[in-house]
């Protein structure tokens, strides 16, 4: 027996090690913080499991979850798009007008086409903030205003409604006994694209460093307004993206829906629970992901709970402020551990020097 014990320690250590490593990983943290979440609701409302509550929440995290790859890594590099939904509110309502001037257009082409217009949307704000040194946060406003403002002068506030079969036929079908929409699988598919390539390439790799110190990414041969410019016209392109989604699911474009229901805040708050810093450096869009369904759960835990609409955007603005207050913490910790590090070095520099 006291062989056996001898034997066990060694694997109990490693197995108590393992669970240690997940719990300080922040997608594992926030994968717990869902479970307990769907269990509170669950005993709230019994029909939060239910075929059709699922595969609502899971159809509700198709357009955020797409601005998760577009607001993300420019937030990780840096920057900052608060145009994202200005983007795809445009970007909707032009792709149902293409389908409508040109009946014969497949849809994939008109989405394509309507990327397209979303990649000019981030060559726009790279000028403005890369070549007219303009403050990224009050450009991204004023062209998302200025996007409103278009979409609702294109429209005269009217919907365009989406007559294409197998386009309406995308939003609704779903998999797994009608369990899982596929548009989901979709964005789950590009998040990890984009988790791989933030995690695991030269280039994933150069968004970290120029989020984090511009200095280390010029001395590594990398330019910090080329890394942002390709990040501001990806922002367009998923956003774009996004907006297509949208109206996949709605079967129209509409000129203020997207807007007021705010996917891409919804997509920042997001990601700074996800560990994004609002400084740029830092942070994973697996994290983000499970900090969206982390917010999802809690804006339908209020829902089944009874509480009125009005309560779940209160709720979301106290989520944004609270993720905002962790990253701050963050941030002075990190700087706290720097000053404490570079002290120590120069305290044993000079215990080195003295005779």
């Amino acid at each position: 027996m006291k062989e056996l014990n001898i034997e066990r320690k060694p694997t109990q250590k490693r197995i108590l090690g393992l669970i240690g490593a997940a719990l300080r990983v922040k997608w594992f943290q926030l994968f717990l913080i869902a479970l307990v979440l769907g269990i509170i609701v669950y005993i709230i409302n019994d029909g939060f499991l239910s075929r059709g509550n699922i595969r609502n929440l899971m159809r509700g995290m198709v357009v955020p979850g797409l601005m998760i790859v577009a607001v993300g890594p420019l937030l990780a590099g840096g920057g900052i798009d608060l145009a994202a939904a200005g983007q795809a509110t445009l970007g909707s309502v032009f792709f149902a007008n293409l389908m409508v001037f040109f009946p014969g257009m497949p849809w994939g082409v008109a989405a394509i086409i309507t990327m397209v217009l979303g990649a000019v949307f981030g060559i726009i704000n790279v000028f403005f903030v890369n070549k007219m040194n303009f403050s990224a946060f009050i450009v991204t406003i004023a062209m998302g205003m200025l996007y409103q403002g278009l979409t609702q002068a294109w429209t005269g506030f009217a919907e365009v409604p989406i007559w294409r079969d197998s386009l309406i036929e995308l939003g609704r079908l779903s998999l797994f006994n009608e369990w899982v929409p596929v548009l989901f699988i979709v964005v789950l598919l590009i998040i990890a694209a984009y988790v791989f390539m933030m995690a695991k390439t030269k280039f994933g790799r150069s968004i970290y460093m120029t989020g984090g110190n511009e200095a280390a990414t010029r001395l590594a041969g990398n330019n910090p307004k080329k890394v942002r410019a390709i990040l501001f016209v990806n922002s367009g392109i998923m956003a774009t993206l996004a907006g297509v989604a949208w109206s996949s699911q709605n079967r129209l474009a509409h000129p203020t829906s997207i807007i007021t229901n705010a996917p891409n805040f919804t997509a920042l708050t997001a990601v700074i629970i996800g560990g994004v810093s609002f400084r740029g450096g830092s942070g994973s869009l697996a994290a983000g992901f499970f900090g969206l369904v982390v917010v999802r759960l809690f804006e339908n835990g209020l829902m089944m709970a009874g509480f009125r609409t009005y309560v779940n955007v209160a709720a979301q603005g106290v989520i944004l402020i609270v993720a905002l207050i962790g990253d701050h913490i963050s941030v002075v910790r990190q700087r706290q551990a720097l000053i404490k590090a570079s002290m120590e070095i120069a305290v044993s520099k000079a215990k080195s020097q003295k005779p």
